[in-house]
């Protein structure tokens, strides 16, 4: 796993302020299995059992990973084999200074890990984050019109593309974070989950795109990285048939 330098500053960027967001001393969160449609995730859990997953302890679900373990894009991910993937998840932000940010980013994890172990499988990969964000408060009221997609490989083969809708709402996320994790206040770095993958498949490809895009302003999010790995190398994605999470 590629991880940061302890020496260097992980920092964000406000792009409606003009404002750097230092992400020292933040816990990190990955949460799991947070669509909105209870009865969809249910079903989904039963499908990825079948497929050798083992279930959530909860529902949602959450892993806390280092900080050290992530990254900002632009940025090279090294992944310790082949079968590792992104996906796309918008991430809640919540610096020292209380203020909440949207951004958006991927939960890079492996997959041959997950069927034995949800958790270590998030733990093996690093994850990485865009460079900017937008204050929560901007985009608050038009959460559910939000844009999130994503693509794979150096030809960009789209690979998830869905509203923000489906996803529970990041305060809601924080809540539930704050009783079971954090202390309430405490500076956190959120992934909130991630949409379904377009064609159900797994992709293991060379490079990242993730992107979280406004319709309402025509503003647009971005996280790109390259991949590389430790034990294979992959010059075309490869397809897996286990369905995402």
């Amino acid at each position: 796993m590629m991880v940061l330098d302890p020496e260097q500053r992980l920092t964000l960027f406000d792009v409606e302020r003009d404002a750097g967001i230092p992400l020292d001393g933040c816990e990190v969160v990955v949460a799991g299995y947070t669509g909105r449609d209870a009865e969809l995730v249910a079903r989904h859990v039963e499908e990825l059992a079948s497929h050798g997953v083992p279930e959530p302890e909860s529902i949602p679900a959450f892993y806390p990973v280092g900080l050290e373990s992530v990254l900002v894009a632009p940025a090279t991910l090294v992944a310790p084999r082949g079968t590792t993937s992104g996906e796309a998840e918008p991430v809640l932000v919540r610096p020292h200074s209380g203020e909440l940010y949207l951004g958006v980013g991927s939960d890079h994890t492996d997959r041959e890990i997950e069927k034995t172990s949800i958790a270590a499988s998030k733990e093996a990969c690093a994850k990485v984050i865009g460079p900017e964000v937008w204050p929560l408060a901007s985009v608050a009221d038009r959460w559910d019109q939000l844009e999130l997609r994503s693509a794979v490989g150096s030809e960009r083969r789209p690979y998830q593309d869905a509203p923000l809708a489906a996803l529970r709402r990041p305060e809601e996320i924080l809540e539930l974070i704050e009783v079971l994790l954090v202390e309430p206040g405490a500076p956190v770095v959120v992934f909130l989950g991630t949409v379904p993958l377009l064609d159900g498949e797994f992709y293991f490809g060379e490079a990242f795109a993730a992107s979280l895009r406004d319709p309402g302003t025509g503003r647009e999010l971005r996280c790109e990285y390259r991949v590389a790995f430790e034990s294979t190398s992959y010059g075309e994605p490869q397809a897996s048939s286990v369905e995402l999470r």
